[in-house]
C-alpha cells in the first residue's frame, strides 16, 4: 500500500504497538500525527523517529483535549 504523503493519526503512539505502528508508517512514507496521554512516551517516539521526525507531529491527550483539536 502506498502511504507516501498520506496523513495518519496514531493514538497510543507513546509506546508499544502504537509506537511500532508509527515507525512502520514513517518507513512507508506517511506523515504521522502521534497522540497519547503519556507526553514523555511521545517525546521518546519522536526521538526514535530520528531524521524522519520532520514528518511527525505530536499531541498529548488529557483533560478536555479531543482529537478534533488535532486539526487546529
Amino acid at each position: 500500500m502506498d502511504l507516501k504523503d498520506k496523513v495518519i493519526v496514531i493514538t497510543g503512539a507513546g509506546n508499544g504497538v502504537g509506537r511500532e505502528l508509527a515507525m512502520q508508517m514513517l518507513a512507508r512514507g506517511a506523515i504521522i500525527a502521534c497522540v497519547d496521554v503519556d507526553s514523555r512516551g511521545l517525546e521518546e517516539t519522536l526521538r526514535i523517529a530520528g531524521p524522519q521526525n520532520g514528518r511527525t507531529a505530536s499531541m498529548p491527550l488529557g483533560g478536555k483535549t479531543t482529537l478534533m483539536e488535532l486539526g487546529d
